[in-house]
């Protein structure tokens, strides 16, 4: 019985490091410029953000839905991409 605990337990353990690793790990966010400077003194940049970030043909779009306009497209050059293994 105390083995099918201990399994238990450190099956928890490493579903929750999992679980750790699939948190936010973004170092340095992209923004809007024109976001930035209308940015209310009492909101983060990320509270005010109205952004959608998808994939394109080429790779991946990040827009700016309050004013319409394009913050970033990267294109992977055709390079296969995948998910981290999280």
């Amino acid at each position: 019985m105390e083995g099918k605990r201990n399994n238990r337990s450190s099956s928890i353990s490493t579903n929750l490091e999992r679980r750790n690793i699939m948190l936010n790990q973004i170092g340095a966010y992209i923004h809007c410029k024109k976001c930035l400077n209308e940015l209310p003194e009492d909101q983060s940049p990320s509270e005010f953000a109205r952004t959608q970030t998808g994939w394109t043909e080429k790779g991946l779009q990040i827009w700016c839905n309050r004013h319409d306009l394009n913050i970033a497209h990267i294109d992977f050059l055709g390079q296969k991409v995948g998910y981290a293994n999280v």
